[in-house]
């Protein structure tokens, strides 16, 4: 009796083990899986409101489900090789799958198509930048894998949150540790700052082709939510932002019939870099770059042991009205944010009207200090007011709003004004 109950419990966990397994299916890889379903598990349903951290989440756990794929550390030749050997091609755990897994997860989640964005870093060399050949573009890619990067984007409001994997893996040689990472939720400005190897950048929708041709950061936000509107209301007109004046805004403007200050162009401040004179292999430079409302301020130094370090401070701006004529007495309102990246512990960053002409790091008696304030470990959204100055401030004619950011150096972008007189 003992060998025959013994029997009939061997058949019937063998025909549940073998129903377990007919259900479970055959077991999918990195080349199989489906991400868009993936992400259907992680949807929290209609009522729910997703935000950041809710992407996050996803994102996260869309590394640890790569983890468990054995998707590889695609980020140079090795990781190309290692692809290869495993799935019989080069791409699986490139920046271009991993947006291509990271988007279709993301949107099975609950984000809508029209929030879901590749940004685009655009390496100088590129074809794609205007700088390069084919052929040339060919040499420099098989020296430098990654002279183009996309990374998954997402309009969240009135931000663009890059929830960049690739680059965590890049950084850290794993796909642990996502949920904590400096790169899972960036602000675009951030991102760009922090991918400092690309100088153009360009954005693609949702599961498609790059679109147009690469642009500056402050630019490329403006495209995406130019974009992201029309695929939502593709038969509305979207009534643009106020932001500083452009030259379609300057030649839409009314010119004044009074006298005013009338802008002229902004631009960013070059930084004098002298040679270190003392031991040609040390150096600390500093490089401002930057226009209508956005500046960059970079800095990169080696120590003794020649080991180099960098930060970088973003600082971006909007006015409630348009900037390009001013009467004096003529009040406005600039609203931004301060972004902070690398190896320092403070910054500061200041608006002010100015005589042109002088360094950023150099002030004058005649300035107008309009905001100013110091930060530490980390910026923060800021919002001041201003008046245009009479002409008297300025008698010479010229005069100069100018955003300047410390980033262990001093940078500035300046607005010119030029007096006008009106009779």
């Amino acid at each position: 009796m003992k060998l025959r109950a013994f029997l009939i419990l061997t058949v019937t966990l063998g025909l549940v083990m073998g129903l377990i397994g007919f259900t479970k299916g055959p077991q999918q890889t990195a080349l199989t899986f489906d991400w868009l379903a993936f992400g259907k598990t992680l949807n929290k349903g209609a009522k729910h409101k997703l935000g950041t951290a809710d992407a996050k989440q996803f994102v996260a756990r869309v590394a640890d489900q790569m983890a468990r794929l054995k998707v590889p550390v695609n980020t140079g030749w090795g990781g190309r090789t290692a692809s290869k050997l495993r799935f019989g091609q080069q791409d699986v755990g490139t920046c271009t799958w991993i947006n291509d897994a990271v988007q279709k997860a993301l949107h099975g989640a609950g984000f809508r198509q029209d929030q879901i964005f590749g940004v685009i870093g655009v390496g100088q060399g590129s074809e794609v930048a205007g700088v390069a050949g084919e052929l040339e573009e060919k040499l420099r890619t098989a020296a430098w894998l990654n002279i183009q990067h996309i990374a998954p984007a997402i309009v969240i409001g009135n931000s663009i949150v890059v929830f960049d994997l690739w680059h965590h893996i890049y950084d850290t040689g794993s796909f642990s540790g996502m949920a904590a990472s400096s790169w899972n939720g960036r602000g675009l400005s951030q991102w760009c700052t922090g991918v400092k190897e690309y100088p153009g950048f360009m954005f693609s929708t949702y599961g498609a082709m790059p679109t147009g041709k690469p642009v500056h950061p402050n630019t490329l936000q403006e495209l995406i939510q130019e974009s992201q509107y029309h695929q939502r209301f593709p038969n509305a007109k979207r009534t643009p932002t106020t932001t500083p004046a452009t030259g379609a805004q300057q030649s839409a403007n009314q010119v004044p019939k009074v006298s005013h200050w009338a802008f002229v162009e902004a631009k960013a401040v070059p930084i004098d870099n002298p040679p270190n004179t003392r031991d040609p292999r040390r150096f600390d430079r500093g490089k401002a770059e930057g226009g209508k409302g956005t500046l960059t301020v970079t800095s990169e130094w080696n120590d003794m042991q020649l080991n180099t370090h960098s930060c970088t401070v973003t600082m971006t701006w909007s006015a409630d009205k348009d900037l390009t004529y001013l009467v004096p007495g003529q009040k406005f309102t600039l609203k931004g944010s301060v972004t902070i990246a690398g190896e320092t512990d403070r910054s500061s960053v200041g608006i002010h009207w100015h005589p042109a002409g002088f360094p950023a790091h150099v002030g004058h008696t005649s300035g107008i200090n309009l905001f100013g304030k110091d930060y530490y470990g980390k910026g923060e959204a800021f919002e001041c007011t201003g008046e245009a100055p009479a002409k008297d401030r300025y008698p010479q004619g010229v005069m100069v709003l100018r955003f300047i950011a410390y980033a262990r150096g001093y940078g500035a972008v300046e607005y010119t004004y030029k007096w006008v007189d009106k009779k």
